[in-house]
């Protein structure tokens, strides 16, 4: 069967008031093909996921929190597992340069069996 998962490639939503520049992806695709969850797709469980992402000040994800779930723990799960592993960022900035922590929602992350 066929896959299609989104490309990760702009995140909004910052929520750090003291950071004037905010993460940027670095980076091409996070997600592939390859990365749905077997389970899911051998019962055809599809859906849509929304996370806000913790960006440490080195660029990596230190936590992800769903905030819209697809309706199947795997598959929000296997959302998350992905962008703590594989997304690597331009840490935010505050006003002296310095990086900074920062949250930052993902656009949708749908997934989708295709047959």
């Amino acid at each position: 069967m066929g896959m299609l998962l989104a490309l990760l490639s702009q995140l909004a939503l910052a929520h750090n008031p003291l950071a004037i520049v905010h993460p940027k992806l670095i980076g091409g695709p996070v997600f592939r093909a390859s990365d749905y969850p077997i389970e899911a797709e051998r019962h055809l469980w599809s859906g849509t996921v929304v996370a806000d992402l913790t960006i440490n000040p080195r660029g990596r994800v230190d936590g992800c929190k769903i905030v819209q779930t697809s309706g199947h723990k795997v598959l929000d799960d296997t959302t998350c597992s992905i962008l703590v592993d594989r997304a690597r960022f331009q840490p935010a900035r505050d006003q002296n340069g310095n990086a900074v922590e920062d949250v930052m929602r993902t656009p949708e992350v749908p997934w989708k069996v295709i047959p």
